[in-house]
Protein backbone atom coordinates (compact mmCIF):
# COMPACT_ATOMS: atom_id res chain seq x y z
CA UNK A 1 0.00 0.00 0.00
CA UNK A 2 1.40 3.75 -1.12
CA UNK A 3 1.09 5.76 1.59
CA UNK A 4 -0.94 9.25 1.18
CA UNK A 5 2.21 11.34 0.64
CA UNK A 6 3.12 8.59 -1.99
CA UNK A 7 -0.20 9.16 -3.43
CA UNK A 8 -0.31 12.84 -3.32
CA UNK A 9 2.89 12.95 -5.20
CA UNK A 10 2.09 10.63 -8.00
CA UNK A 11 -1.37 12.50 -8.61
CA UNK A 12 1.13 15.30 -8.88
CA UNK A 13 3.05 14.04 -11.60
CA UNK A 14 -0.25 12.55 -13.19
CA UNK A 15 -1.64 16.07 -13.75
CA UNK A 16 1.89 17.15 -15.50
CA UNK A 17 1.25 14.33 -17.88
CA UNK A 18 -2.50 15.70 -18.38
CA UNK A 19 -1.31 19.02 -18.54
CA UNK A 20 1.06 18.60 -21.81
CA UNK A 21 -2.38 16.42 -23.21
CA UNK A 22 -4.44 19.37 -23.04
CA UNK A 23 -2.36 21.24 -24.85
CA UNK A 24 -3.20 23.06 -28.41
CA UNK A 25 -1.12 22.22 -30.95
CA UNK A 26 -2.09 19.80 -33.71
CA UNK A 27 -2.29 15.63 -33.00
CA UNK A 28 0.93 14.73 -34.71
CA UNK A 29 2.76 17.37 -32.65
CA UNK A 30 1.01 15.52 -29.03
CA UNK A 31 2.37 12.39 -30.17
CA UNK A 32 5.68 13.46 -30.42
CA UNK A 33 5.84 15.33 -27.45
CA UNK A 34 4.52 12.15 -25.60
CA UNK A 35 7.07 10.13 -26.65
CA UNK A 36 10.05 12.46 -25.98
CA UNK A 37 8.69 12.80 -22.31
CA UNK A 38 8.39 9.31 -22.20
CA UNK A 39 11.90 8.78 -23.34
CA UNK A 40 13.04 11.51 -20.90
CA UNK A 41 11.54 10.20 -18.03
CA UNK A 42 13.27 6.96 -18.67
CA UNK A 43 16.08 8.30 -18.99
CA UNK A 44 16.07 10.29 -15.17
CA UNK A 45 15.06 6.98 -14.10
CA UNK A 46 11.80 8.26 -13.71
CA UNK A 47 8.76 5.25 -14.56
CA UNK A 48 5.21 4.98 -14.17
CA UNK A 49 4.86 1.45 -15.29
CA UNK A 50 3.53 -1.25 -12.99
CA UNK A 51 6.15 -2.78 -12.62
CA UNK A 52 7.97 0.68 -11.64
CA UNK A 53 8.57 2.32 -8.30
CA UNK A 54 8.04 5.69 -7.28
CA UNK A 55 11.25 7.79 -7.71
CA UNK A 56 12.97 8.71 -4.21
CA UNK A 57 13.57 12.36 -5.26
CA UNK A 58 9.35 13.16 -6.12
CA UNK A 59 10.79 17.41 -6.00
CA UNK A 60 13.39 16.53 -8.50
CA UNK A 61 11.36 14.45 -11.13
CA UNK A 62 8.46 17.32 -11.04
CA UNK A 63 10.89 20.04 -11.60
CA UNK A 64 12.29 17.26 -14.53
CA UNK A 65 9.02 16.70 -16.07
CA UNK A 66 8.16 20.73 -16.06
CA UNK A 67 11.64 21.19 -17.81
CA UNK A 68 10.76 19.00 -20.23
CA UNK A 69 7.76 20.62 -20.85
CA UNK A 70 8.88 24.28 -21.58
CA UNK A 71 11.30 23.08 -23.91
CA UNK A 72 9.05 21.58 -25.51
CA UNK A 73 7.24 24.50 -26.05
CA UNK A 74 10.46 26.46 -26.37
CA UNK A 75 11.26 24.48 -29.63
CA UNK A 76 7.74 24.33 -30.99
CA UNK A 77 8.09 28.13 -31.30
CA UNK A 78 11.51 29.39 -31.85
CA UNK A 79 10.02 33.22 -31.70
CA UNK A 80 8.18 33.14 -28.33
CA UNK A 81 11.02 35.21 -26.68
CA UNK A 82 11.26 37.26 -29.21
CA UNK A 83 10.50 41.30 -28.83
CA UNK A 84 7.91 42.47 -31.70
CA UNK A 85 11.11 44.85 -32.85
CA UNK A 86 13.05 41.73 -33.29
CA UNK A 87 10.06 40.49 -35.08
CA UNK A 88 9.67 43.25 -37.46
CA UNK A 89 13.61 43.55 -37.75
CA UNK A 90 13.91 39.33 -39.10
CA UNK A 91 10.71 40.61 -41.33
CA UNK A 92 12.71 43.03 -43.36
CA UNK A 93 16.10 41.21 -43.37
CA UNK A 94 14.13 38.41 -44.73
CA UNK A 95 12.50 41.28 -47.46
CA UNK A 96 9.04 39.84 -46.34
CA UNK A 97 6.41 42.33 -46.93
CA UNK A 98 5.21 44.01 -43.79
CA UNK A 99 1.76 43.52 -42.99
CA UNK A 100 -0.80 46.89 -42.53
CA UNK A 101 -0.31 48.62 -39.12
CA UNK A 102 -3.29 47.54 -37.71
CA UNK A 103 -1.94 43.79 -38.31
CA UNK A 104 1.25 44.29 -36.71
CA UNK A 105 0.73 42.50 -33.90
CA UNK A 106 3.55 39.30 -32.33
CA UNK A 107 1.17 36.89 -33.18
CA UNK A 108 0.83 37.87 -36.96
CA UNK A 109 4.17 38.29 -37.79
CA UNK A 110 5.62 35.13 -35.85
CA UNK A 111 3.20 33.55 -38.42
CA UNK A 112 4.93 34.69 -41.11
CA UNK A 113 8.09 34.00 -40.26
CA UNK A 114 6.71 30.54 -39.78
CA UNK A 115 5.58 29.74 -43.16
CA UNK A 116 8.68 31.82 -44.17
CA UNK A 117 10.75 28.67 -41.86
CA UNK A 118 8.90 25.86 -43.89
CA UNK A 119 10.10 27.48 -47.13
CA UNK A 120 13.49 27.17 -46.66
CA UNK A 121 15.21 24.46 -48.81
CA UNK A 122 17.84 22.67 -46.45
CA UNK A 123 20.47 20.53 -47.98
CA UNK A 124 22.45 18.07 -45.44
CA UNK A 125 25.79 17.68 -47.52
CA UNK A 126 25.89 21.38 -47.01
CA UNK A 127 26.62 20.83 -43.32
CA UNK A 128 29.89 19.54 -41.73
CA UNK A 129 30.50 16.14 -41.60
CA UNK A 130 30.49 16.26 -37.68
CA UNK A 131 27.43 17.75 -37.86
CA UNK A 132 25.40 14.99 -40.19
CA UNK A 133 26.99 12.30 -37.98
CA UNK A 134 25.22 14.02 -34.97
CA UNK A 135 21.85 14.19 -37.41
CA UNK A 136 22.59 10.14 -38.53
CA UNK A 137 22.72 9.42 -34.81
CA UNK A 138 19.95 11.28 -33.68
CA UNK A 139 17.68 9.55 -36.92
CA UNK A 140 19.31 6.15 -36.80
CA UNK A 141 20.13 5.16 -33.01
CA UNK A 142 17.22 3.85 -31.11
CA UNK A 143 17.24 6.28 -27.98
CA UNK A 144 14.76 4.14 -25.88
CA UNK A 145 18.06 1.94 -25.51
CA UNK A 146 16.66 -0.97 -26.58
CA UNK A 147 17.99 -4.09 -28.20
CA UNK A 148 17.24 -4.34 -32.24
CA UNK A 149 16.07 -7.64 -32.43
CA UNK A 150 16.11 -9.54 -35.84
CA UNK A 151 14.63 -12.96 -34.33
CA UNK A 152 11.44 -11.50 -32.63
CA UNK A 153 10.27 -9.57 -35.88
CA UNK A 154 11.32 -6.33 -34.43
CA UNK A 155 12.11 -3.82 -37.27
CA UNK A 156 15.60 -4.52 -39.00
CA UNK A 157 15.50 -3.49 -42.61
CA UNK A 158 17.19 -0.61 -43.74
CA UNK A 159 16.13 2.69 -42.84
CA UNK A 160 14.57 4.93 -45.22
CA UNK A 161 17.37 7.54 -44.77
CA UNK A 162 20.00 5.09 -46.02
CA UNK A 163 18.50 5.13 -49.52
CA UNK A 164 18.75 8.28 -50.19
CA UNK A 165 21.82 8.14 -51.76
CA UNK A 166 25.15 6.94 -51.74
CA UNK A 167 27.25 9.70 -49.75
CA UNK A 168 24.81 9.57 -47.21
CA UNK A 169 24.57 5.75 -47.29
CA UNK A 170 28.37 5.12 -46.96
CA UNK A 171 28.52 7.83 -43.97
CA UNK A 172 25.47 7.07 -41.93
CA UNK A 173 25.82 3.18 -42.40
CA UNK A 174 28.78 2.79 -39.60
CA UNK A 175 26.42 4.63 -37.21
CA UNK A 176 23.33 2.44 -37.65
CA UNK A 177 25.49 -0.46 -37.15
CA UNK A 178 27.92 0.16 -35.12
CA UNK A 179 25.76 2.70 -32.30
CA UNK A 180 22.31 -0.03 -31.85
CA UNK A 181 22.83 -2.73 -30.24
CA UNK A 182 21.30 -6.22 -31.91
CA UNK A 183 20.43 -9.10 -29.61
CA UNK A 184 19.97 -12.90 -31.32
CA UNK A 185 18.33 -15.54 -30.20
CA UNK A 186 20.35 -18.40 -28.82
CA UNK A 187 18.74 -22.00 -28.99
CA UNK A 188 17.89 -23.92 -26.09
CA UNK A 189 20.15 -26.99 -26.34
CA UNK A 190 21.41 -29.02 -23.50
CA UNK A 191 24.63 -27.76 -21.94
CA UNK A 192 26.98 -31.13 -23.62
CA UNK A 193 25.11 -31.12 -27.17
CA UNK A 194 27.04 -29.53 -29.98
CA UNK A 195 25.83 -26.75 -32.37
CA UNK A 196 27.14 -26.80 -35.51
CA UNK A 197 25.49 -23.38 -36.50
CA UNK A 198 24.76 -21.21 -33.49
CA UNK A 199 22.47 -18.40 -35.78
CA UNK A 200 19.01 -19.93 -37.98
CA UNK A 201 15.89 -18.78 -38.66
CA UNK A 202 15.37 -15.07 -39.24
CA UNK A 203 18.63 -14.15 -37.78
CA UNK A 204 20.65 -16.45 -40.07
CA UNK A 205 18.48 -14.18 -42.61
CA UNK A 206 19.34 -11.23 -41.50
CA UNK A 207 23.50 -11.44 -41.24
CA UNK A 208 23.15 -13.49 -44.87
CA UNK A 209 21.48 -10.29 -46.35
CA UNK A 210 23.39 -7.72 -44.58
CA UNK A 211 26.46 -9.60 -45.92
CA UNK A 212 30.29 -9.48 -44.73
CA UNK A 213 30.60 -5.74 -45.46
CA UNK A 214 28.65 -4.64 -42.53
CA UNK A 215 28.79 -7.36 -40.06
CA UNK A 216 32.18 -5.68 -39.64
CA UNK A 217 30.59 -2.32 -38.67
CA UNK A 218 28.74 -4.18 -35.89
CA UNK A 219 30.06 -3.43 -32.61
CA UNK A 220 27.50 -3.66 -30.00
CA UNK A 221 25.50 -7.38 -29.81
CA UNK A 222 23.59 -9.31 -27.35
CA UNK A 223 22.66 -13.00 -26.78
CA UNK A 224 19.26 -14.03 -25.10
CA UNK A 225 18.05 -17.49 -24.11
CA UNK A 226 15.03 -18.60 -23.63
CA UNK A 227 15.45 -21.24 -20.80
CA UNK A 228 13.33 -24.18 -19.96
CA UNK A 229 11.35 -22.14 -17.38
CA UNK A 230 10.39 -19.73 -19.45
CA UNK A 231 12.55 -17.24 -18.68
CA UNK A 232 14.51 -14.61 -21.14
CA UNK A 233 18.99 -14.50 -20.22
CA UNK A 234 20.39 -11.85 -21.76
CA UNK A 235 24.21 -11.26 -22.35
CA UNK A 236 25.56 -7.75 -23.30
CA UNK A 237 29.01 -7.87 -25.62
CA UNK A 238 31.21 -4.94 -26.73
CA UNK A 239 33.00 -6.51 -29.77
CA UNK A 240 35.60 -3.72 -29.52
CA UNK A 241 36.35 -4.34 -26.09
CA UNK A 242 39.49 -6.76 -24.98
CA UNK A 243 38.00 -6.93 -20.91
CA UNK A 244 35.08 -9.08 -19.82
CA UNK A 245 33.86 -6.15 -17.34
CA UNK A 246 32.16 -5.18 -21.02
CA UNK A 247 30.14 -8.46 -21.27
CA UNK A 248 27.25 -7.41 -18.61
CA UNK A 249 23.60 -9.13 -17.53
CA UNK A 250 20.72 -6.64 -17.63
CA UNK A 251 19.67 -6.86 -13.74
CA UNK A 252 15.85 -7.90 -15.51
CA UNK A 253 17.72 -10.88 -17.18
CA UNK A 254 15.37 -13.32 -16.33
CA UNK A 255 12.60 -11.08 -14.94
CA UNK A 256 10.04 -9.71 -16.48
CA UNK A 257 10.63 -5.77 -15.55
CA UNK A 258 9.85 -2.39 -17.26
CA UNK A 259 12.46 -1.80 -19.98
CA UNK A 260 13.83 1.34 -17.69
CA UNK A 261 15.17 -1.35 -15.57
CA UNK A 262 17.75 -2.36 -18.23
CA UNK A 263 19.45 0.60 -18.26
CA UNK A 264 21.33 -1.06 -14.56
CA UNK A 265 23.73 -3.64 -16.01
CA UNK A 266 25.86 -5.97 -13.85
CA UNK A 267 28.89 -7.48 -15.28
CA UNK A 268 29.70 -11.53 -14.41
CA UNK A 269 31.63 -11.25 -11.45
CA UNK A 270 29.10 -8.56 -9.91
CA UNK A 271 26.63 -10.38 -11.06
CA UNK A 272 27.70 -13.36 -8.90
CA UNK A 273 28.70 -11.47 -6.05
CA UNK A 274 25.00 -10.03 -6.12
CA UNK A 275 23.31 -12.78 -6.46
CA UNK A 276 25.41 -14.83 -4.21
CA UNK A 277 23.15 -14.22 -1.39
CA UNK A 278 20.15 -16.31 -2.70
CA UNK A 279 22.39 -19.14 -3.41
CA UNK A 280 21.76 -21.97 -0.57
CA UNK A 281 24.44 -22.05 2.03
CA UNK A 282 25.60 -25.11 1.20
CA UNK A 283 26.45 -24.43 -2.56
CA UNK A 284 28.29 -21.21 -1.87
CA UNK A 285 31.99 -22.58 -2.31
CA UNK A 286 30.52 -24.49 -5.42
CA UNK A 287 28.92 -21.36 -7.03
CA UNK A 288 32.03 -19.05 -6.48
CA UNK A 289 34.02 -21.64 -8.01
CA UNK A 290 31.47 -21.99 -11.02
CA UNK A 291 31.63 -18.07 -11.88
CA UNK A 292 35.34 -18.25 -12.16
CA UNK A 293 34.88 -20.87 -14.86
CA UNK A 294 32.44 -18.45 -16.72
CA UNK A 295 35.21 -16.00 -16.37
CA UNK A 296 37.57 -18.07 -18.17
CA UNK A 297 34.96 -18.73 -20.45
CA UNK A 298 34.36 -15.57 -21.51
CA UNK A 299 38.17 -14.45 -21.41
CA UNK A 300 38.74 -17.46 -24.01
CA UNK A 301 35.93 -16.68 -26.53
CA UNK A 302 37.52 -12.95 -26.50
CA UNK A 303 40.77 -14.00 -27.01
CA UNK A 304 39.72 -16.54 -30.08
CA UNK A 305 37.50 -13.77 -31.30
CA UNK A 306 39.93 -11.32 -31.30
CA UNK A 307 42.66 -13.57 -33.30
CA UNK A 308 39.80 -14.11 -36.01
CA UNK A 309 38.49 -10.42 -36.35
CA UNK A 310 40.84 -7.67 -33.95
CA UNK A 311 40.44 -6.45 -31.35
CA UNK A 312 39.79 -2.38 -30.12
CA UNK A 313 39.25 0.47 -32.87
CA UNK A 314 40.56 -1.88 -35.72
CA UNK A 315 38.12 -5.27 -35.02
CA UNK A 316 36.30 -6.18 -38.04
CA UNK A 317 33.67 -8.82 -36.84
CA UNK A 318 32.70 -11.87 -39.10
CA UNK A 319 29.97 -14.51 -39.28
CA UNK A 320 32.73 -17.13 -37.50
CA UNK A 321 33.77 -14.90 -35.30
CA UNK A 322 29.86 -14.02 -34.01
CA UNK A 323 29.58 -17.84 -33.58
CA UNK A 324 32.65 -17.93 -31.42
CA UNK A 325 31.01 -16.12 -29.13
CA UNK A 326 27.33 -17.33 -28.92
CA UNK A 327 28.97 -20.56 -28.13
CA UNK A 328 30.52 -18.81 -24.60
CA UNK A 329 27.30 -16.88 -24.69
CA UNK A 330 25.17 -20.31 -24.71
CA UNK A 331 27.42 -21.92 -22.21
CA UNK A 332 27.06 -18.76 -19.88
CA UNK A 333 23.66 -17.84 -19.76
CA UNK A 334 22.59 -21.88 -19.70
CA UNK A 335 24.52 -22.14 -16.51
CA UNK A 336 22.89 -19.33 -15.33
CA UNK A 337 19.29 -20.08 -16.00
CA UNK A 338 20.36 -23.50 -14.25
CA UNK A 339 21.25 -21.63 -11.42
CA UNK A 340 18.33 -19.70 -10.77
CA UNK A 341 16.46 -23.23 -11.17
CA UNK A 342 18.76 -24.98 -8.74
CA UNK A 343 20.14 -22.83 -6.33
CA UNK A 344 17.46 -21.16 -5.05
CA UNK A 345 14.05 -22.05 -3.24
CA UNK A 346 12.35 -22.77 -6.17
CA UNK A 347 14.43 -26.18 -6.58
CA UNK A 348 17.19 -28.63 -5.07
CA UNK A 349 20.90 -27.80 -4.98
CA UNK A 350 22.80 -27.69 -8.38
CA UNK A 351 25.99 -29.78 -9.39
CA UNK A 352 28.16 -27.59 -10.90
CA UNK A 353 30.78 -30.72 -11.45
CA UNK A 354 27.75 -32.45 -13.26
CA UNK A 355 30.12 -32.48 -16.12
CA UNK A 356 33.02 -34.12 -14.25
CA UNK A 357 30.78 -36.64 -12.80
CA UNK A 358 28.97 -37.66 -15.96
CA UNK A 359 33.28 -38.52 -17.53
CA UNK A 360 33.67 -40.06 -13.88
CA UNK A 361 30.66 -42.31 -14.96
CA UNK A 362 31.69 -43.07 -18.30
CA UNK A 363 35.13 -44.15 -17.22
CA UNK A 364 33.76 -46.25 -14.73
CA UNK A 365 31.13 -48.25 -17.15
CA UNK A 366 34.50 -49.19 -19.15
CA UNK A 367 36.76 -50.31 -16.64
CA UNK A 368 33.44 -52.69 -15.48
CA UNK A 369 32.98 -54.01 -19.35
CA UNK A 370 36.68 -54.65 -19.08
CA UNK A 371 36.80 -56.36 -16.30
CA UNK A 372 33.38 -58.38 -17.76
CA UNK A 373 35.72 -59.25 -20.75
Amino acid sequence: MRSGDEDQINNSMQELFSAVANMEFPKSEEEKLSDSLLQQCRKEGICFCKDGELPKDHKKCCRVLERFIQQSEDARNRYSGWSLVDLKTELKQRQIPMPKPKKRSKPVITKLLQQSDSQIPFRLMDLPSEVRLRIYEHMLVDSSKQDISPSCGIETRRPSLLRTSRQVRDEAMPVFYGANRFRFALPHLDLNHKCEQWFSGRDKIWLDVIGPDNIKLLRRISFRLMSSYFEEFDLQIDLASRSINTWVIPVNSGRYLCPCKSLEKRTLMQWGEHMSDEVKPEAKENFFSYIDKLSETAKQAIQDFQALCGGGREVQPTAAGLDILARAAHAILDHRASWVFYCTDLGGLMDFDSDEDEEDDDEDEGDDEEDEG
